[in-house]
């Protein structure tokens, strides 16, 4: 029997050695057929049959550690290989996320030149004096060109929050002034459907980034407008412990659970498979919670079918002793007379080089134009004075950027001219590296306020620099 466990690996051993033993044992004993004997005989079928039922129990336990040990191995491949699979699949995922941004980057490049060139051309055709007609119809094309920027400065915004370079500016504000705007701004477009728009609130104070705030409710109450055939849409705030739910409900279809998650991707309209411009461009809360991570504001969704949708917004509270009022400071009318100003632009494009000095000049400002940092060295070399301001598209050619071309020339006066750059890259790397070197950038095609505003700008800092 102390050999018994030895033996269960192979239970054939078991019955070859203790069957034999045991039997003739037994059967010597009932030779001499006296109590002791017989008794002796007894206990030893019992030990047999005993013995025989352990081994097979044993048997039974050795086979199964052994088998569930070589079905553990097979796993372990298994979730190797399934790990590979995975990997692959999360680098195609990642790759293929690359190659998409890319992409778009690519193609929103190149079709911002071309967009921007014509808005330049747009801009300068509004300053001059038409005919009644022609006017007409150089609001449509208006119209037009501003359909576009709309699309391209939303997938702008997109590549500007994947980038990181979105800069947040905490601070504690009154949260009822941020939503008073949001509903005055979708007011027309819920009274064009006949849908009413409310806002429910009191005086509370938050902690936020209070422009990046207003964009969030703004893009979830359009949305909410925008899919909501009849009823209407409420914004209201209450409170959660230390936080306040910022709520958005509306009366629109609903959305399916299994849908819920779809919504927040790119170009992604449950309700348009015509893809109709009205309904939207698909890319509002892909921005809201892209805008929700960067501010740490969780984004909560519920919805039922035929009942509506409530989107809810969890903002840190925060005290009224901690408020400060912002300073306004505003550029008086004279910021904006550009008369005599002399102004390099630089830009591989000959369309846009052409929009831009055709606009510039009707501002009263005197141009040069070049395409690289020779051509542009080349004639700078002929002037008598120093620019008052660069404009530099940010990519040019043979591998040259705006950022170079701007220190360049900036060496060659011995001067910090402003400057700023303009650029259709949408690229995160662009974006992080125009970040990193602190100049100002507009986006290509740029609205004729933008224009004037920014230039204002940097040339009011540079002659305040100058005075102090």
């Amino acid at each position: 029997m102390g050999a018994l466990v030895g033996q269960v690996s192979y239970i054939p051993t078991f019955y070859a050695y203790m069957y034999p033993l045991l039997i003739l044992s037994t059967l010597a004993f009932l030779r001499e057929p006296d109590p002791t004997h017989i008794a002796f005989c007894v206990l030893m079928f019992v030990n047999l049959v005993v013995g025989t039922r352990l081994a097979q129990n044993l048997h039974r336990s050795y086979m199964e550690s052994v088998n569930l040990r070589f079905e553990n191995l097979e796993l372990i491949e298994d979730l190797k290989v399934q790990k590979d699979v995975i990997e692959h699949a999360l680098k195609t995922t990642e790759d293929a996320n690359v190659a998409k941004s890319q992409f778009l980057a690519a193609a929103s490049h190149d079709l911002r030149q071309p967009l921007h060139a014509m808005s330049l051309f747009v801009q300068a055709l509004e300053e001059s004096e038409l005919p009644v007609a022609e006017r007409a119809t150089l609001g449509k094309v208006r119209r037009s060109v501003d359909v576009m920027e709309e699309l391209f400065n939303a997938l702008l915004d997109v590549s500007k929050l994947d980038a990181g370079v979105v800069p947040v500016s905490l601070s504690t504000v009154p949260l009822q002034p941020i939503l008073e705007r949001v509903i005055a701004q979708c007011q027309p477009q819920a009274q064009g459907k006949s849908l009413s728009l409310r806002l429910r609130c009191a005086p509370v104070y938050v902690r936020t980034d209070p422009i990046l705030l207003e964009r969030i409710l703004r893009n979830l109450v359009t949305n909410a407008v925008c899919h909501t055939l009849q009823g209407g849409a409420l914004l209201a705030w209450r409170r959660r412990g230390d936080a306040v739910s910022l709520e958005v409900w509306d009366t629109g279809p609903g959305i399916p659970s299994y849908q819920q998650q779809m919504i927040f991707r790119e170009f992604t309209q449950l309700a348009n498979p015509e893809r109709d411009r009205r309904k939207g461009l698909g890319l509002g809360l892909a921005i809201v919670e892209r805008l929700s991570n960067l501010l740490h504001h969780p984004l909560m969704l519920r919805s039922r079918i035929g009942r509506g949708s409530m989107f809810a917004l969890a903002v840190p509270r925060g005290e009224a002793h901690d408020y400060i009022p912002p300073s306004t400071v505003r550029l008086d009318v004279g910021a904006f007379n550009f008369s005599d100003k002399f102004v390099l632009v630089i830009d591989n494009e000959i369309a846009v080089q052409e929009g831009m000095c055709t606009l510039l000049e009707k501002w009263g400002c005197k141009v040069i134009s070049a395409g690289s940092s020779a051509e542009i060295l080349a004639h700078v070399s002929e002037v008598t004075r120093p620019p008052d301001l660069i404009i530099s598209d940010f990519r040019l050619g043979n591998g040259e950027n705006g950022i170079d071309v701007i220190e360049l020339l900036r060496n060659e006066f011995n001067i910090d001219v402003p400057a700023f750059l303009i650029t259709g890259d949408t690229s995160p790397e662009w974006l992080r590296l125009a970040e990193k070197n602190g100049l100002p950038i507009l986006h290509k095609p740029l609205s004729l306020a933008r224009l004037r505003t920014l230039m204002a700008g940097v040339l009011l800092d540079k002659s305040i620099g100058d005075a102090t």
